[in-house]
């Protein structure tokens, strides 16, 4: 799931991310919700439908592998 955000948004972005962040701190939970933060796109800023499903879909598989 990380691996698709990041390939999505890019490595830099990613990195920067709170996703990663709390990911990090293993704090699990809170990272899938933050997968959300990133489903907007243009000018301004509005939510995709496309990009909140894939996002929705990253979190549940993130949520997945945690035990």
């Amino acid at each position: 799931a990380c691996t698709s955000l990041a390939y999505n948004i890019g490595l830099g972005a990613f990195k920067a991310s709170s996703v990663c962040r709390l990911t990090n701190r293993g704090e699990f939970g809170r990272a899938a919700e933050c997968f959300l933060l990133w489903n907007k796109a243009g000018n301004p800023l509005k939510i995709v439908d496309g990009l909140d499903k894939r996002r929705k879909i990253e979190a549940a598989l993130f949520m997945s592998g945690v035990r």
